[in-house]
């Protein structure tokens, strides 16, 4: 019983040595006006990025509603909001490869819709501010 408790208390004190920042990721998360969301709001709970690493986010979409034929958004990390360059013309078309996303309310990142198809994934990396 006595070693058990030493184990014990030796695991304890090795977990509470560790930084709490350690364990604790930065949120992500979206603003849009999919699927009743609102752009002026503080994020759209549709968007659910989770990560392992703190370094790679993912976002699944499940259960597109039909009829949707594409869906915009910017990404909002530390308060601030992230899609296409400032000066772009045009929404940023997401596609099969990272593309790096910078600060900016201008324009949105857009995901073209697929008839049929009603779940996608969205990947982050957190670090090198890049999107697919």
């Amino acid at each position: 019983m006595k070693k058990r408790f030493t184990l014990m208390m030796m695991v304890l004190c090795i977990l509470m040595s560790i930084p709490l920042k350690m364990m604790a990721f930065d949120v992500v998360t979206v603003k849009s006006d999919y699927n009743g969301g609102n752009w002026n709001g503080d994020y759209n709970s549709n968007f659910t990025f989770k990560t392992n690493d703190g370094k790679i986010y993912t976002c699944k979409l499940d259960n597109v509603p039909s009829g949707t034929t594409a869906i915009w958004f910017r990404i909002v990390k530390g308060g601030k909001e992230y899609g296409p360059k400032s000066d772009a013309s045009q929404d940023l078309l997401l596609t099969g490869s990272y593309q790096q996303i910078y600060e900016g309310k201008a324009k949105a990142l857009q995901m073209n819709i697929t008839p049929g198809k009603t779940s996608y994934t969205i990947t982050y990396d957190y670090e090198k501010n890049l999107i697919m």
